[in-house]
C-alpha cells in the first residue's frame, strides 16, 4: 500500500469540510460560470481569494485549509481554482461542484500529477475528462491515458482507443476489472487474446 504525502490533507480534515456549513451556498449556471473565469483571466474581476492560498511559500493552516476553502463562495473557489497554489488546487479537486473541479484542469499551474489524480476521480464530469483528452501534452502521459481508460466516466469509444496504447501488463488487470465498461473488458481481453496468438507464431 503507498504512503499518503504528509503534506496533503487527511480523509478527515475533507470529512469535515464537507460537512462544514456553507453559508455562502449558491448555484451558478455555466455561463455565469465561464463570465467570471473570462473576466479573473482578463485581470478584470474584484473577487478577493486569501492571498495565503495563492502564494507558493509553506504556510501553516489554522482552522485547516480545506475548512477554510469550503466557506468561500463559489466564484471565489473558481477564482481560486484558476489561481490558487498547489495546497489549494489539492482540495478543489475534490470539490462537490463539478465546475470548481473542472476549472482546476484550467490553472496554468496544475501539475502532470494533479491531472492523473483527477482522471481517476470516479466523480469527475465527462466534460472535464473530455478536456483533458483535448490536450496533447497530457495524453502523451502514459498515466494520464490508463487513469482515463480505467475511469469508468470515461466515454467508452475513447476508452478503447487507449486500450492500445497500454502496457499488455495493465490490458490484463482492465480485463479482469468490474469497474469499467463490460464493453472495455472484452476489447481488452481481445487484446490479450490477440498478443498471445502472435507470440505464439513467432516462435
Amino acid at each position: 500500500m503507498s504512503e499518503r504525502d504528509p503534506d496533503e490533507p487527511g480523509p478527515d480534515v475533507f470529512a469535515d469540510a464537507t460537512d462544514a456549513e456553507e453559508p455562502f451556498a449558491e448555484e451558478l449556471s455555466d455561463e455565469e460560470a465561464e463570465a467570471i473565469v473570462a473576466a479573473v483571466e482578463r485581470g478584470a474581476d474584484t473577487l478577493q481569494v486569501p492571498g495565503e492560498m495563492v502564494t507558493d511559500e509553506p504556510i501553516v493552516h489554522d482552522p485547516p485549509l480545506p475548512i477554510k476553502i469550503r466557506r468561500l463562495r463559489i466564484p471565489e473557489r473558481i477564482k481560486l481554482a484558476l489561481t490558487g497554489n498547489r495546497d489549494a488546487r489539492v482540495v478543489l479537486i475534490r470539490d462537490q461542484n463539478k465546475l470548481i473541479r473542472r476549472y482546476c484542469l484550467r490553472n496554468p499551474r496544475i501539475t502532470e500529477e494533479e491531472v492523473v489524480i483527477l482522471c481517476k476521480e470516479k466523480s469527475i464530469d465527462e466534460e472535464s475528462l473530455r478536456f483533458v483528452m483535448s490536450r496533447r501534452e497530457w495524453m502523451k502521459l502514459y498515466q494520464v491515458r490508463l487513469a482515463l481508460t480505467q475511469n469508468p466516466r470515461t466515454p467508452v469509444p475513447h476508452a478503447l482507443a487507449l486500450l492500445s496504447t497500454l502496457m499488455m501488463r495493465d490490458i490484463e488487470r482492465l480485463g479482469k476489472s468490474r469497474d469499467v465498461p463490460q464493453v472495455v473488458v472484452n476489447h481488452a481481453r481481445k487484446l490479450v487474446i490477440e498478443a498471445r496468438e502472435r507470440q505464439s507464431q513467432s516462435k
